[in-house]
């Protein structure tokens, strides 16, 4: 559980630092643009939710965000691919790392001592 809010706030904010490139981004390709704007505001969901991990609340937002980084990162992988820019190793990194706080909020021990401090997700 600690792993996976790690790994939450890591790459949240490592999305609010790709905020600063945005305009660069933008003047690019529109569509890449607004993809990084979804990617810096589901990065922004998972800060939050790693933070509410590590103090000890309810995953929920942190599991919920990782959802959401999964559907954005398909959707750039898929634009990619469209507007032939062909693969993208970041791409794989936000398939495997949301992946993996997935994986780990979803692991029996994560379930047991989330109902042994009376927290449901």
């Amino acid at each position: 559980m600690t792993a996976a809010a790690i790994i939450g706030i890591v790459m949240g904010a490592l999305a609010l630092i790709s905020l600063f490139g945005v305009g660069l981004i933008f003047a690019f390709s529109g569509v890449l643009g607004l993809l990084t704007l979804l990617s810096v505001a589901t990065g922004a969901v998972l800060l939050a939710g790693g933070i509410q991990v590590l103090q000890g609340k309810s995953p929920q937002l942190l599991l919920l965000g990782s959802y959401a980084a999964l559907a954005v990162q398909l959707l750039t992988w898929f634009w990619a691919l469209v507007s032939g820019w062909g693969f993208l190793f970041t791409g794989l990194l936000g398939f495997v790392l949301p992946g993996v706080i997935v994986y780990l909020l979803r692991q029996p021990d994560a379930k047991r001592h989330y109902t042994a401090q009376g927290i449901s997700y």
